[in-house]
């Protein structure tokens, strides 16, 4: 097998290890949300509070887009708007607690469908592992 032939098996494992760890959770609360509105939710628990512009550039989409992605999910209970009281331009979008818990409850289990995955490495190969990896990410930041 030649080089790119090595580097394209090894983007179809990476993808298949995120679609099996982070795609099987799209059901939330009995409501299948779509790609975007996961992203949102992931943008504004990596960025509590998050305004509107955060989670806009995240997506790449226009901030009226992005409104009414957050206008449904705050419909559905999903977020929080809270008004800044220096700024009543400036809203702050945050989980609501039974997202919080929820998203808690995600990561512990997506958590653990990545320790199993790399259970087959020995303690020598995961870190030899973890140190490619580290090489690879400082190459393309």
């Amino acid at each position: 097998m030649n080089r790119n032939e090595l580097i394209e098996e090894l983007v179809e494992g990476f993808h298949v290890i995120k679609q099996r760890a982070f795609n099987s959770h799209l059901k939330f609360d009995q409501d299948i949300l779509s790609t975007s509105q996961w992203v949102a939710l992931n943008v504004i628990w990596r960025n509590q509070p998050a305004a509107v512009n955060k989670i806009s550039e995240k997506l790449g989409i226009s901030s009226s887009a992005t409104t009414q992605l957050v206008n449904e999910l705050a419909r559905k209970g999903y977020v929080t708007r809270k008004a800044n009281a220096g700024d009543k331009r400036v809203t702050s979008i945050l989980l609501s607690l039974k997202t919080k818990k929820f998203f808690t409850k995600m990561k512990k289990k997506q958590l653990g469908y990545i320790i199993k995955a790399f259970s087959v490495l020995n303690d020598k190969e995961l870190e030899d592992f973890a140190g490619l990896n580290k090489k690879i990410i400082k190459n393309i930041i």
